[in-house]
């Protein structure tokens, strides 16, 4: 067990800037202030999912980060039933709990964002409808990452399927900006959680090189930016 200071909550916030090509799995956020429990690295390096964040946590800690995803990276309307996550695009964070505690964990879409992309700075767009997925277990036998999964259910035998959050649109067809899911008291242990998104369904989604200042393309297209809340109750 990290030893630690068990009076304060712990508080770890990332800004988002970063380098390399405009997809999630890819740059370096700039500005880490927390006391540890947050980092910005794969928990399981080299072996299946690549993590973007690994977190521990105690009972009445938390932590809260910035980063980006893509548009419909939680639920690619293209992928298979059953798979319809893509992995590469979306956020995985390894949580490691290292009492037994209940979770709530908040996303919501953050403006702002910036990452560099073939060299220069690029803004991430803020118009994000997040959906989240919790799994137990960490990925950390399988030899490589798959492009896809299953955001309702199992798809690989190390982690298991708790639940998830979809963002469900209403009768207007119009989805949340920010969600929020709650688990009952957790055992202590290892956890999975994907973030990503997934826009309310439309007739006819745009291509990836479509012309981002229509409104259809900026929203379903692109990296956007999230902020992430993670607190152990």
């Amino acid at each position: 067990m990290r030893i630690r200071h068990r009076a304060a909550v712990a508080a770890a916030v990332v800004l988002a800037l970063a380098s390399g090509p405009a997809v999630a799995h890819d740059g370096v956020p700039g500005g880490h202030l927390g006391n540890g429990i947050l980092s910005f690295a794969d928990a399981t390096p080299g072996l299946g999912i690549s993590y973007e964040w690994t977190l521990s946590l105690l009972p009445k800690e938390k932590a809260v980060f910035v980063w980006y995803v893509g548009a419909k990276s939680w639920s690619e309307p293209s992928n298979p039933v059953d798979l319809k996550g893509w992995t590469h695009t979306s956020n995985w964070v390894a949580i490691e709990l290292e009492e037994p505690a209940a979770l709530t964990i908040t996303v919501e879409r953050q403006p702002g964002v910036v990452y560099h992309a073939a060299g220069l700075p690029s803004l991430a767009r803020g118009s994000l409808v997040p959906a989240l997925s919790l799994y137990s277990g960490w990925d950390d036998t399988t030899a490589f990452e798959d492009h896809t999964f299953n955001n309702a259910g199992n798809f690989w035998s190390t982690i298991q399927f708790l639940g998830n959050q979809p963002n469900t649109p209403n009768k207007k067809n119009v989805a949340k900006t920010k969600i929020s899911y709650k688990t009952k008291k957790l055992p202590a242990g290892k956890y999975s959680l994907v973030i990503g998104g997934n826009p309310p369904p439309i007739a006819s989604y745009p291509a990836g090189n479509c012309d981002i200042a229509d409104p259809v393309c900026h929203d379903y297209t692109g990296p956007h930016g999230y902020r992430a809340t993670i607190q152990a109750k």
